[in-house]
Formats: structure tokens, C-alpha cells, sequence
């Protein structure tokens, strides 16, 4: 008998290759290897573009121990610093890598085979991915032209499709929509009498100011999720943590990985935790840095629907949005362009920080503006 070579030169095989569940069949992700992005400013993924100030980055590097190295985590401290911020006990509160990963922890608690998975559309794109995983419905809910979610449609919907898991992310992206506190608790209490659980997943708070995180105390079918990658700025260390009723919060730490916060990160969030003003600093940086970005696309006649996360869309009609990408790759900076949901197909989507990091890009805009128009502008004019 000769047994087939292996294509990657490795030792031959015997027998076939046991197969992966059907399901995940044509299930592919994108690359965690991003290649080469440290020539840019990375404006494309609505994490900080800057670094940490040296002085914050050297006392925080300072609180780590030795056996913060070689010990396996423990995150007492870390949710005793959680019980202070959030008046929560301990009891309603998990921590987690990220809000992602805590959202797929509270899908695996909650979905089952054939139920459905609810969230406006386009969203975070990961939703749609969990739901396939766990074998369940992704059931889409559009947005408006407006970049709006009709409330009474969106309620009629949870009540017709009957999901066993709702999600919104509040502010939304790539949209950058919020849904005012009133019109989040009426979807709350539609999932409540549907017996539906609802995520609230707040990564972009404070950006966006709108918060439900108190309303978990009385509403046990409300599940809120943060994230310290936005306005802590540590989206290279993975921490979040979600608030909810007891009974959610034990379904999350059955399905929890051991040790999935490492202890690196857990010290970074406590050094942020007991240093609030560093959040509040960072907040402040990207609203100026919004305002100054605001005027410029004004001044090139660009449209800017409002945002709430920390990024903003800018409509560049009648230039095109890949062209405008490539002009500003070419200076150094990353932006996203080429989105899928129409009323987004004029638009680019810029990571906001402070003046230092936004000044030199509006120059940088300024400049791809003037090369497209010249290029566009029939000869001789």
C-alpha cells in the first residue's frame, strides 16, 4: 500500500481526517496576523490610535508583581474593584476577555439548537458568527435610511420571531446610532414578557452616555456588558465584565474558561479602575478631537451623521469612499471604507482620539480631497 505524500511536506497520514460538525462548514474568520500596521495610524478599529501616556504606562507597569508572571490569575481583586464602581455585588457580576467573549459565553449559557438570535442590522458582526456556531437563527432587523432603529418595528419583531436571545449594542456600530434610556428599557421589558434574554452590550460607554447598568437590579431578563478597550485604551489586553441577575451571571461562570483573564490584564484594569480620571481624560480627548474633525468635513462639504462610539462616519459623496481609504493609506493613515448596507456606501468610518492624533489627519484629508478633485477635474479647467 503507498500512502499519499501531504501537501504541507509533513509525515504521511493515515486514514482520513476526522470531519468538523457540518454546521461550521464555510464558517471562516479573518486572521488574528494583521501583518504590517505599524507604519500607519490605525484609524480603522475604533481602538485608542495612541499610545498610553509614558507616565501612566510606567506606573501601571509598576503595580505588576513577579507572580503576576508565574501564578495563575486571581481576580478578587479585580471585582472588588467592580463592586465599588458599580454599587453591584459581587453576586451580579462576571468578568470576562472583552465584552465579545462574554457575550459568547452568555450565547453558549442561553441559545440552543434552532432558537433564534435577535439584533439590528448592521451591527457587530460577531452576533451573526455566534449564532451559526451555536446552531442557532441570526434574524436581522434593519436599520433605517436614517441610520435609526424603528422602535415599534423592532418590538413587534421580538414578539413574532420570539428569540431566546436579543442583542443590542448601545451605541451601535458601524452606525453609530444610541437608542435613548426609555426606548432600550421598552425592548427590555418585550424581551421580559417574552421570556427572552437581552444583551446591552455597553462598549462604548462613555462615549455613549446612555446606560442601563443600574437596571439590572430589577430587570432579570437584562444582561450589560463593558469593555475596557475603548475609553480604558488596553484593547490589546482583553477585559470586560457583564452585570445581570444572579441566575445569568452563574449561567456565564459555567461556561467560563479557566484563567481567561490573564493576570496582566487584570492589574492593568485595577490600576484604571482606581484612577477614574483616566476614562473621563480619554473621553475628553475624542470629543475634541470629534469637534475638530466635524469642522473640517464640514469646510470640504462632506455630511456627518451623528455618532456615538469613538469613531465617527463621514459621508464623502461624490467622492468615493475606497478612493478617499487609499489616498489617506498613501499618508500614512488607515480609515475604514466599503461597507455593505447602503445607506453607509458613501461613507468612511474614522477612530477618533485627541487633537495630537486628529489635527494631522484632517491636514492629511485636506490633501487626499484636493489630489481626488484634481484627478477628477476635466483638463484644462
Amino acid at each position: 500500500m503507498t500512502v499519499p505524500k501531504r501537501e504541507d511536506g509533513g509525515a504521511p497520514r493515515m486514514g482520513a481526517a476526522p470531519r468538523p460538525r457540518d454546521h461550521l462548514a464555510g464558517l471562516s474568520r479573518d486572521s488574528d496576523c494583521l501583518g504590517e500596521r505599524t507604519r500607519f495610524v490605525c484609524l480603522d478599529r475604533n481602538e485608542r490610535p495612541s499610545a498610553w501616556p509614558e507616565a501612566d504606562f510606567r506606573a501601571a507597569l509598576a503595580t505588576l508583581k513577579p507572580t503576576d508572571f508565574n501564578h495563575y490569575p486571581d481576580l478578587g481583586p479585580l471585582y472588588e474593584r467592580l463592586v465599588r464602581a458599580t454599587g453591584l455585588p459581587q453576586a451580579r457580576l462576571a468578568v470576562g476577555a472583552g465584552s465579545d467573549a462574554l457575550i459568547r459565553r452568555a450565547l453558549h449559557a442561553y441559545l440552543r439548537p434552532g432558537d433564534k438570535l435577535l439584533s439590528p442590522d448592521p451591527s457587530y458582526g460577531m452576533y451573526a458568527v455566534w449564532a451559526r456556531i451555536f446552531e442557532a437563527e441570526h434574524v436581522a432587523v434593519p436599520y433605517g435610511a436614517d441610520l435609526r432603529l424603528d422602535l415599534d418595528g423592532f418590538i413587534a419583531r421580538i414578539e413574532t420571531a420570539r428569540p431566546r436571545v436579543v442583542a443590542i449594542a448601545n451605541a451601535d456600530q458601524p452606525t453609530g446610532a444610541m437608542l435613548a434610556r426609555d426606548s432600550l428599557l421598552a425592548i427590555v421589558d418585550a424581551c421580559a414578557r417574552m421570556g427572552a434574554l437581552c444583551l446591552v452590550d455597553e462598549a462604548y460607554h462613555p462615549f455613549s452616555p446612555v446606560t442601563l447598568l443600574g437596571d439590572v437590579r430589577d430587570r432579570p431578563s437584562l444582561l450589560v456588558l463593558r469593555s475596557f478597550s475603548k475609553s480604558g485604551g488596553i484593547a490589546g489586553l482583553r477585559v470586560g465584565f457583564a452585570a445581570g441577575d444572579a441566575e445569568a451571571i452563574r449561567a456565564l461562570h459555567a461556561v467560563r474558561s479557566p484563567g481567561e483573564v490573564a493576570s496582566l490584564s487584570a492589574a492593568i484594569a485595577c490600576y484604571l479602575l482606581d484612577r477614574p480620571e483616566i476614562f473621563e481624560r480619554h473621553r475628553a480627548e475624542v470629543e475634541e478631537g470629534r469637534a475638530r474633525l466635524l469642522a473640517a468635513a464640514a469646510s470640504l462639504g462632506f455630511e456627518c451623521p451623528p455618532c456615538h462610539g469613538n469613531f465617527q462616519l463621514v459621508r464623502t459623496a461624490p467622492l468615493a469612499p475606497k478612493a478617499l481609504a487609499a489616498a489617506l493609506e498613501r499618508r500614512g493613515y488607515l480609515v475604514r471604507a466599503g461597507f455593505g448596507f447602503a445607506p453607509l456606501k458613501d461613507a468612511i468610518r474614522v477612530t477618533l482620539d485627541g487633537p495630537a492624533v486628529i489635527d494631522p489627519f484632517v491636514a492629511a484629508l485636506e490633501e487626499s480631497c484636493a489630489e481626488l478633485r484634481a484627478a477628477a477635474a476635466p483638463a484644462g479647467t
